[in-house]
């Protein structure tokens, strides 16, 4: 672990992993999280379907699923009105 706090101190990113007991944190911004650039593409989506633009909702959802990499991870719990997003 200590060499992975030496490498972001390295990079101007010093300061990012703290020790938090039983563990260590990680601090982040929070625009600097995929996930919440994710979930505010959803909204959007979401909203503009709301308001009956198909071609805004498309232009969302396509931008929110641009983020995602890899497969889905089954432990993740997905609400009810986003689930039609995963579906094969």
């Amino acid at each position: 672990m200590g060499r992975v706090v030496r490498s972001l101190g390295d990079i101007g990113l010093g300061g990012r992993i703290c020790t938090k007991e039983p563990g260590y944190e990680i601090r982040i911004e929070e625009d600097e999280l995929d996930l919440t650039a994710f979930e505010r593409e959803v909204v959007a989506g979401i909203e503009a379907a709301g308001d009956g633009s198909s071609a805004d909702c498309v232009l969302y959802l396509r931008r929110a699923l641009a983020l995602w990499h890899g497969e889905p991870r089954t432990f993740l719990s997905v609400p009810g009105r986003f689930q039609g997003l995963f579906a094969a």
